[in-house]
């Protein structure tokens, strides 16, 4: 197995920025390399204020055979994954993955923060390519979690997103978020998908105070569970409780299924109000509200 790596930085833990020839980013990755057998390391973090700029990356992964393991991010005050290497190639982010090669059960991304920002395309992202399940992405920002806009160099917004590749064999995970208050923004997306055999995932979100779904961006804004033509089994349901509710500028609430399985359900429970104003609510499964 692949050791684990620690860090523990009472103040402030910051990666940022890429090599001067562009040929490496900033990151702190646990990684088995092809031909390799056994489970990568666990990434785990804990520090005050957490900045991932640039295109750099935390990360677990597999491309051999055995499980990729957890990245574990315990910011006290904040966490901030913004922006993409110069050369376009990578996007800031937190990752845990197995490869198209790799044979074994994808880890988690967790994260507990008081207030979370995803930025300018980056990216939170548990996927499987290769054969096994993915992880989920688990976020708990006691104050506020935000995902806002989208790359210059790279078309993608900012996301939280399980995932199978058309690759992939394995079921997806879920994308789970508490916080007080949600807000995705200006082509960002959450996103639980496969492209394979396998079923989705599903979106959970549960928040104590408002969750504001806005377009904006090259891309609409919103959350999305899907299976592609190439898939094989079930859609997973988008899940939100909240007080308020704000669909808006075309943002999209999308369950769909392209494939042989059945899409899954919109299930809304907002106490206070829900206004949808110029949104898409779109599902081949059912909206419950």
């Amino acid at each position: 197995d692949v050791g684990n790596i620690t860090i523990n930085a009472s103040e402030s833990a910051i990666f940022a920025g890429e090599t001067r020839n562009g040929l490496a980013v900033s990151n702190a990755t646990s990684v088995v390399l092809p031909g390799g057998v056994g489970r990568s390391g666990n990434v785990e973090i804990f520090t005050s204020v957490l900045e991932v700029l640039d295109g750099a990356q935390i990360g677990s992964g597999t491309s051999g055979e055995g499980d990729a393991g957890d990245v574990i991010i315990n910011a006290r005050e904040s966490a901030l994954f913004a922006g993409e290497a110069i050369n376009g190639l990578t996007v800031s982010g937190a990752f845990s993955s197995v490869e198209d090669v790799g044979v074994g059960i994808g880890g988690n991304v967790e994260i507990v923060t008081v207030v979370l920002e995803v930025l300018d395309g980056a990216n939170l992202v548990a996927s499987t390519s290769g054969q096994g399940d993915a992880g989920d992405v688990i976020i708990n920002a006691s104050e506020s979690a935000t995902f806002i806009g989208e790359g210059v160099r790279r078309a993608g917004g900012s996301s939280a997103a399980s995932s199978v590749g058309e690759s992939g064999v394995g079921n997806g995970g879920n994308v789970e978020i508490v916080t007080s208050v949600l807000q995705v923004m200006d082509g960002a997306q959450l996103l639980a998908i496969t492209d394979g055999p396998g079923d989705a995932g599903n979106i959970l979100i549960n928040t104590s105070e408002t969750v504001t779904f806005a377009g904006g961006g090259r891309r609409a804004s919103g959350a999305f569970t899907s299976i592609s033509e190439n898939g094989t089994g079930s859609g997973g349901n988008i899940e939100l409780a909240t007080s308020i509710l704000e669909v808006l500028n075309g943002a999209v609430l999308a369950t769909d299924t392209g494939g042989m399985g059945d899409a899954g359900d919109v299930i809304i429970n907002a106490r206070d109000r829900a206004t949808f104003d110029g949104e898409i609510v779109l599902t081949l499964g059912g909206v419950r509200v």
